[in-house]
């Protein structure tokens, strides 16, 4: 492997959009029309360059651009490409080594292990999934995340506008989709979001068929109501709920009497949380792991990384609780990360799509279909940035670092 060192690295706020607004979900006003990607560019001295999505570290609001680029400094300029893994006989990444692992196991500090990763991997000329696993996988199942509450966000339509929405996206391809659910937690009075609840779940199954995975996310909507959370369960038993995610806030009280429920009404949905674990495996996570209280386990795939998220899994395989990390808000370069991950996890479960619009990265030869994305011949992550267009809108928005 050939000396290569990281010779400048430049930061770039880019929008991505949404194919339509999106709305709230239960604790959060609506999300609106797109989200920012940061997208960082770390060039070579060999003329490759690694991409990364840096908005998971630049949306804390202690941080700033200067304190990224202070880190990046630190971390990456004039380093070698070989030098942030340490690796076995096979050459098979095993962990960050000694001189970035506190950078890279810091919360919301991932991404670096992802930039690390494309890095390396075009400097090899392999797809990075071969750094990690030498026998990935060539399809990853994915699901729709944008059924947020368009009840509200269009209320001429109602419940209709999201099975019209459900409806879409099965045309596009879709065979799993997550319903945000937790209507009686804010934004609406309880008994009467609990209906509404229940009658969104039953429409969307009615209109999308049996054949469809759905899952439910209440963004902790329940908590303190777990009479109408009951309720809730009991009256969508009949849609066969793939997993029920984050209904109340982690606790395993709480977490035992959800299980009881399931159990009385006789029914094996999944319960899955922990995107707001942003130290894995945190006191309360593995104690809900530990007495098998929850099912998938979900911390964010760009504030963990690969490295992190692998090393999550090595505790996870002593249990059945699957990986399913958490993505929204991420941007297509999330997207892509989360895939590449699936490739290389052998616990993943399926990829969080937020369907965003193409932005600044050149198609490629990965496709989706029939619910799954079909990962192509690639170097590194397989993302380039299209340079007309960087040059045309975003250039004027980069912050170089050398």
């Amino acid at each position: 492997m050939n000396s290569e060192k990281i010779s400048q690295i430049s930061v770039t706020q880019v929008p991505t959009y949404y194919r339509q607004e999106i709305g709230k979900n239960s604790m959060r006003d609506n999300i609106g029309l797109s989200k920012t990607e940061w997208i960082l560019r770390a060039k070579t001295d060999a003329g490759n360059e690694g991409i990364v999505n840096a908005a998971r570290f630049m949306n804390q609001a202690h941080n700033s651009i200067e304190k990224l680029r202070d880190t990046l400094k630190e971390i990456f300029l004039g380093f070698d490409v070989k030098d942030f893994f340490t690796t076995d006989a096979n050459g098979k990444v095993t962990c960050p080594n000694k001189r970035v692992e506190k950078a890279f196991s810091q919360p919301q500090n991932g991404w670096m292990s992802i930039l690390a990763s494309d890095l390396l991997g075009r400097n090899k000329n392999i797809p990075a999934t071969l750094l990690f696993n030498k026998q990935p996988k060539k399809e990853i199942s994915a699901y729709d995340t944008t059924l947020y509450f368009h009840d509200q966000l269009y209320p001429s339509k109602g419940v209709s506008k999201l099975v019209e929405d459900a409806t879409s996206s099965v045309k596009h391809g879709y065979k799993e989709m997550k319903i945000k659910v937790g209507r009686p937690g804010k934004w609406m009075l309880p008994m009467d979001g609990l209906q509404r609840d229940i009658e969104v779940v039953s429409q969307i199954r009615e209109a999308v068929g049996k054949n469809i995975k759905i899952m439910v996310d209440a963004n902790f909507g329940y908590d303190n109501r777990l009479d109408l959370l009951e309720t809730f369960i009991r009256e969508t038993a009949h849609c066969n709920l793939y997993w029920l995610e984050e209904m109340v806030t982690q606790n395993v009280e709480d977490y035992k009497k959800i299980r009881s429920i399931l159990e009385k009404i006789g029914i094996s949905t999944m319960l899955v949380c922990g995107e707001v674990d942003r130290q894995p495996i945190s006191p309360i996570f593995e104690e809900l792991i530990k007495n098998n209280l929850i099912d998938g386990y979900q911390p964010d795939i760009l504030g963990e990384g690969f490295t992190n998220w692998l090393k999550i899994e090595a505790r996870l395989k002593e249990t059945k609780v699957r990986s399913i990390p958490h993505c929204f808000g991420n941007g297509n370069f999330g997207t892509r990360a989360n895939i590449i991950f699936g490739s290389i996890s052998e616990n993943f479960v399926s990829v969080e799509d937020e369907r965003y619009l193409p932005n600044i990265f050149r198609q490629d030869s990965f496709q989706f279909e029939n619910g799954k994305h079909i990962l192509g011949n690639f170097i590194g992550l397989g993302l380039t940035i299209d340079e007309e267009i960087f040059e045309s809108q975003y250039s004027k928005n980069e912050i170089i670092i050398t």
